[in-house]
Order: structure tokens, then C-alpha cells, then sequence
């Protein structure tokens, strides 16, 4: 793993986001924990959990609240969230405005993984634009171009 940058999480339902330090601790922050929909009870099972050891774990309850985690290591940039197909271009569109307002940025590969259905590319931020711009998906074709929707 290469040195970190800067870290978010994103809602991309609202497109607000969060700088973070680290993904994790601000997680497991209750204020910050409520804020994005995790349940008291499952913030103090994240609580219980050893925040070296699991912290992949503690992670994952961020996305699987809907939250995207976004992360800088300066030599490409790490996307992870979990949607269904149809939910996909959505997202897509609100990393894309996060990313896009960062300079340096612009020619950074960009990592993408749909944890929940196992999709994952490799983009350049301008080639995510370019694929949104025409409405063409991201992942390989035949993993994410069912039927009716798009994954971007």
C-alpha cells in the first residue's frame, strides 16, 4: 500500500461528504456514526470489535450504510462502495463531482469496487466523465450491463 492521502466519505444520495483522517475512527465517532444512519446498537458492536485487528470490518459498516470510502495514495485512488446494478450510475456520478473539484486529481487512476457485486476497474477520472457523459457503463461488459440498466 502506498503512502495515504486524503481520505472521504461521500454520501452519494445527498453528495454531502466528510474529509477524514481515517475511515475507521470517524466511524466510530457516535455523532458521526448517527449521522450517516448506523443504528446505536450497531455502532456499540463496532465498539466491542478491536480496532486493529477489525478494522476492515468497521470499514465496511460505513458502506454498507450507503456511504462510499474514498482514499488518496497519491499514485491512484481507492473507491469502495456497495450497490445493486441499477444503483451504480448514481454513485458513479457523485464520486465523479467529488473528484472532479480536485486538481490534482484529474490524471490519478482511480480504483472503483462495487463490494457488492464484485465489479471492480481501474479509470482515469477524465475517462469516468467521458463514460458518464454518454451514459456507458465502467465494468467490464456483460458484469454490469443487465437488461434496462447501467452502471454509469
Amino acid at each position: 500500500m502506498g503512502r495515504m492521502g486524503d481520505g472521504y466519505w461521500l454520501d452519494p444520495k445527498t453528495d454531502q461528504f466528510w474529509k477524514v483522517t481515517t475511515h475507521d475512527a470517524w466511524i466510530l465517532n457516535p455523532d458521526n456514526a448517527r449521522v450517516v444512519g448506523i443504528s446505536s446498537s450497531e455502532h456499540q458492536r463496532l465498539m466491542m470489535l478491536n480496532p486493529v485487528r477489525d478494522v476492515d470490518e468497521i470499514r465496511l459498516a460505513g458502506i454498507r450504510a450507503g456511504l462510499v470510502r474514498i482514499r488518496s495514495y497519491h499514485d491512484r485512488i481507492s473507491v469502495q462502495f456497495a450497490v445493486s446494478r441499477p444503483l451504480v450510475s448514481e454513485v458513479l456520478r457523485s464520486i465523479f463531482a467529488l473528484l472532479d473539484n480536485v486538481e490534482s486529481y484529474k490524471d490519478t487512476p482511480i480504483d472503483i469496487d462495487n463490494l457488492e457485486t464484485g465489479d471492480s476497474e481501474r479509470v482515469s477520472l477524465r475517462h469516468l466523465g467521458t463514460r458518464l457523459d454518454f451514459k456507458q457503463g465502467i465494468f467490464k461488459q456483460g458484469k454490469d450491463n443487465d437488461d434496462s440498466s447501467m452502471n454509469a
